[in-house]
């Protein structure tokens, strides 16, 4: 028997499901246990007694399907489970049935795709987290999200966010945003380029910007300037940055749009810098906790975009994960022949600096969890050691 009670793993499988309408079953593992979430998958994908802790209602029938192959391969809910789901959360249901045209999905691989986009993002936000809008949350457009002074990080879906205007969905149809994500002090675009270098749309990208900068901030004069990018692991991030390095486009490419592009990846790591990026003054702080007050300088000094200067070394943190910076960086470095950059990272991301800088740089490790410590997020009982 399954039992749905809030709380439960079944319970909170049943409303991602509302709110993405599908899940790829690659993702399953940044739920938790893969194994333990596949048991309970296959489990709810096969006839079950169902009961309803909180009023005793009891059910006999299949909750999910799974369905396609490969890296299309999907979860979704099964029309039996839609009474159950109206039943244990109302908002959920009347959500999904709007968002997913009366439980009516494509089988057209551009259409998956971009539910899988955003729910290996949601998967993301919820571990590390980052609340997914529903009610009780704040508005978007009230007045803790445009003051961006909300309570905790949120992460608001592209598709809501067109509609509210209806006149400007041209300006996001096409484009390859996710949504939103607004924590104190920040708000950033979110896009998932999955398993793929990304690409940029240029023009429309710029649009897209544009619009989500004037439902957040309708009275402000400066744009949206800072961007999370999501992505299957650091191959992608380096594979990412060797293509917007080669083609030389700035129009099309990320750092001409946006000065910080934080790049995420799905796993453990991502997730804990996720949690990282999204506490108040998180840039400031590491940047007291690695350099002296001495030797830090504002990176618009020298026209280098470094961290610190002792003397002698020229200093860069990358323990925001801002592929953007590093690529100026390189660009930078080309006409500097005889400089050598100290870069301080994180132990996973050694590997893709060295293959994208070579010579040019020095790494330093940080351990994470010296981080998280200096940010208050360490619990040193639940955590594993990076």
């Amino acid at each position: 028997m399954i039992n749905l009670r809030q709380g439960s793993h079944a319970y909170l499988l049943l409303r991602l499901l509302a709110v993405t309408g599908e899940i790829p079953m690659k993702i399953v593992r940044m739920l938790g246990s893969e194994r333990s979430w596949k048991v309970l998958i296959y489990k709810m994908s096969t006839v079950q007694k169902v009961r309803i802790t909180d009023t005793d209602e009891r059910f006999e029938c299949r909750l999910l399907t799974i369905g396609g192959k490969g890296r299309l391969k999907t979860i979704r809910l099964h029309k039996a489970a839609l009474p159950i789901l109206e039943k244990i959360d109302p908002w959920a249901y009347d959500y999904y049935m709007e968002s997913f045209g009366g439980h009516h999905f494509s089988g057209d691989e551009r259409h998956i795709d971009r539910n899988h986009r955003v729910a290996e993002v949601m998967v993301t936000c919820m571990r590390a987290g980052v609340l997914v809008y529903q009610p009780g949350h704040p508005d978007i457009l009230g007045e803790e999200i445009q003051s961006l002074d909300p309570p905790r990080p949120y992460f608001y879906v592209g598709r809501d966010l067109k509609k509210l205007d209806v006149s400007e969905l041209n300006k996001t149809k096409f484009t390859r945003v996710v949504g939103l994500m607004v924590s104190p002090g920040e708000c950033r675009a979110v896009y998932n380029c999955r398993d793929k270098p990304m690409e940029w749309l240029g023009r429309g990208e710029r649009k897209a910007r544009q619009h989500l900068s004037d439902i957040l901030m309708p009275c402000a004069s400066h744009m949206i300037d800072t961007a999370v990018l999501f992505g299957l692991d650091m191959d992608i991030a380096y594979l990412t940055l060797e293509k917007a390095y080669k083609s030389r486009k700035y129009e099309s490419c990320f750092h001409g749009l946006y000065s910080h592009i934080h790049f995420v990846p799905f796993d453990e790591f991502g997730i804990r810098l996720l949690r990282i990026l999204t506490v108040r003054d998180w840039e400031e702080q590491i940047l007291d906790m690695l350099f002296h007050p001495n030797i830090r300088i504002r990176r618009i000094m020298y026209g280098l975009g470094m961290d610190a200067y002792d003397g002698k070394n020229w200093w860069f943190s990358h323990l925001d994960g801002d592929i953007g910076r590093l690529l100026k960086l390189k660009e930078k470095l080309q006409n500097e022949t005889s400089m050598i950059v100290d870069i301080v990272c994180f132990p996973y991301q050694q590997e893709m600096l060295m293959k994208f800088f070579g010579n040019k740089i020095r790494t330093h490790l940080v351990d994470m969890v010296d981080v998280e410590r200096e940010l208050g997020l360490r619990e040193d009982e639940t955590e594993d050691d990076s």
